[in-house]
């Protein structure tokens, strides 16, 4: 691409150094191979000043069938946060299978559910740096939809829609 139409200020934006800017983060690994890790405008920055692709925790956090959605929260704060929601069948499976009698959705509020969950997250984050842990995090029982604006049509997560709907989870989190 050269640039846009009859449109230089977007062009100057867009390209730079001959090099189209997407906006996206990522590496390349030693074979060369382009990995996107998350979008530029979606970066958290704590408030200790590190800089946090949110899309890859989230992606490394849902790779567990117990996670079916993870939305990881920390622009300047002191530490990551969570709002996780609980895949509903693997859990009952779970509990099945350990002979825990709790009834759906008030088996999110118990300490051994949230200890799994715990132990689940931080499994699955165990490759990535201190500052790139979830500290603490919210069970949650219903999904993120398209009806309530939560969703994008291709199914991505609307942060900001989904943050000022969660606030008084989000907050809680952080007291204390």
């Amino acid at each position: 691409m050269i640039g846009y139409y009859k449109n230089e200020e977007a062009t100057a934006e867009a390209i730079r150094d001959d090099w189209f800017y997407t906006g996206d983060l990522g590496h390349l690994d030693e074979d060369n191979f382009v990995y996107i890790t998350g979008r530029k405008k979606e970066l958290i920055v704590t408030a200790g000043g590190k800089n946090i692709a949110p899309v890859l925790l989230e992606s490394l956090m849902t790779e567990d069938l117990l996670m079916e959605q993870a939305v990881v929260i920390g622009s300047e704060r002191k530490f990551l946060t969570a709002l996780v929601v609980v895949a509903r069948e693997p859990l009952e499976k779970y509990l099945q299978q350990q002979q825990i009698e709790l009834s759906w959705p008030e088996a999110l509020a118990d300490p051994r559910v949230e200890q799994l969950v715990r132990e689940r997250i931080d499994r699955q984050l165990e490759n990535l740096s201190p500052f790139e842990q979830v500290g603490k995090f919210a069970l949650l029982a219903e999904p993120f939809s398209l009806e309530r604006e939560e969703m994008t049509a291709k199914l991505s997560l609307r942060r900001d829609v989904i943050m000022k709907h969660q606030a008084a989870v989000i907050e809680a989190m952080y007291e204390g």
